[in-house]
């Protein structure tokens, strides 16, 4: 506790008078762009390692970044995760939720362990609530992690979407960088987003592209963060190279959810590099569905596509951008 204490009395000689400032113009009118869920461990700070700001985000955090399925709960059992939902999505209207995991996660390994039925007997679950707790709420991620297992880690996994009909592909860690623990840690960051859609309050605005779902991952060796690409299929490293695409996809989704695009992909020289490269091209586009709110969203992303968008880069010998 002295530290602690001796850590107050430099913010209040340091920061104070800078975080007094933020909370007077976010008092009035906060705008939160997201609910950041992650683990409780004591390594991850969220709100150093994104620079984000007071009035920024919800953060929500448990152990092991776990949002439990809807399907738990009856009548009035609930628990803070679900809560934090609504009231940052609905209550607030936030437009994105984000699901960090990390490496060496405590709660992880422990779940890990859990593969072994003596561990995981009730006899164990009545003594340790974190067993309980993860038994309970992340034994789907450990079968995700088994049928990667049974694999040799090779296959992909296929994970449900922001509704029951839209799911999405995820090779994880193909490069085998991490340790098996770790790769168990990323399937479960990315059963979250299930897990989050199961919540019959969040339907509409998941079903409409109006909230986003996304998956972190922050390794602690090495301090690189990690973000699921949906079109990459993988966790991509967040660096120069990658955070402009990075940063597209969520905008791709979405014009892609309002209209039917009819693609046409065409080769052009560049004199100026000596050499081609791919350009994605809109040949004609017709809106499908949706109110009037809905069809000026539309219109909005199809003047972005045609003035902003160029395809992935080659990783490797693969296009990462696949528009199928």
């Amino acid at each position: 506790m002295d530290r602690l204490f001796r850590g107050i009395m430099n913010y209040r000689g340091t920061d104070r008078l800078y975080m007094l400032e933020q909370f007077a113009r976010v008092r009035d009118h906060p705008v939160p762009k997201a609910v950041f869920f992650t683990c409780m461990d004591s390594r991850m700070i969220p709100t150093r390692f994104t620079k984000t700001n007071v009035g920024d985000m919800f953060v929500v955090r448990n152990a092991g970044n776990i949002i439990p399925h809807a399907h738990h709960f009856r009548d009035e059992i609930t628990t803070n995760e679900p809560a934090a939902l609504e009231l940052g999505c609905i209550v607030n209207d936030i437009r994105h939720i984000i699901v960090c995991g990390h490496s060496d996660c405590k709660a992880m390994n422990l779940l890990y362990k859990l593969r072994d039925e003596e561990f995981s007997s009730k006899d164990n679950r009545r003594i340790s609530p974190l067993r309980s707790w993860l038994c309970n709420h992340a034994y789907s991620s450990l079968e995700k992690f088994q049928e990667l297992e049974i694999s040799g880690y090779k296959d992909p996994l296929i994970f449900q979407s922001e509704t029951p009909l839209r799911k999405f592909v995820a090779y994880i860690d193909h490069e085998n960088r991490f340790s098996t623990e770790d790769k168990l840690s990323q399937i479960n960051c990315l059963q979250q987003l299930a897990n989050i859609a199961s919540y019959g309050f969040l339907k509409r605005r998941l079903e409409k592209y109006e909230l986003h779902i996304h998956a972190l991952w922050f390794d602690i060796y090495t301090g690189d963060i990690f973000y699921f690409s949906r079109q990459n299929k993988r966790f991509v490293e967040i660096n120069e190279d990658t955070v402009d695409k990075l940063s597209l996809e969520p905008k791709v989704r979405e014009a892609l959810a309002c209209q039917e695009l009819d693609w046409e992909m065409t080769r052009r020289g560049s004199e100026a590099q000596g050499q081609g490269h791919t350009r994605l091209r809109i040949s004609h586009i017709r809106l499908t569905h949706g109110s009037g709110q809905t069809t000026r969203r539309c219109l909005a992303w199809r003047e972005w596509l045609l003035s902003v968008y160029t395809p992935w880069p080659l990783i490797g010998s693969e296009l990462a951008w696949d528009p199928a």
